[in-house]
């Protein structure tokens, strides 16, 4: 695999590394880990109330959270290439993306 031709060899594309985590972030995810009991208490309540979707939705979530989301099997030949399309919009019927 050929390195990106902008790229001089022995040089890193990213020389001040990853950008420091903003002071605002920090306070925010602070502030959402302190409402964390309560977010779990609502999650329980609606999994366990009479709306199905609902229950569905909060059980979901429990359970992403609580084991991460399953792994989804890739299936194929082995010797031949993955490809993978990324969408990033609606395509339209000339094969635009629409965004």
């Amino acid at each position: 695999m050929a390195g990106n031709p902008a790229w001089a060899k022995g040089k890193s594309g990213n020389p001040s590394g990853r950008p420091a985590e903003k002071a605002f972030n920090r306070r925010f995810q602070s502030q959402c880990r302190e409402h964390c009991d309560e977010a779990l208490a609502v999650l329980l309540r609606l999994m366990r109330g009479d709306d199905g979707r609902l229950a569905l939705q909060a059980a979901q979530h429990l359970l992403d959270r609580g084991f991460g989301k399953p792994v989804q099997a890739v299936e194929g030949s082995s010797d031949a290439p993955v490809l993978v399309r990324v969408v990033t919009g609606i395509e339209r019927g000339d094969g635009a993306d629409e965004t």
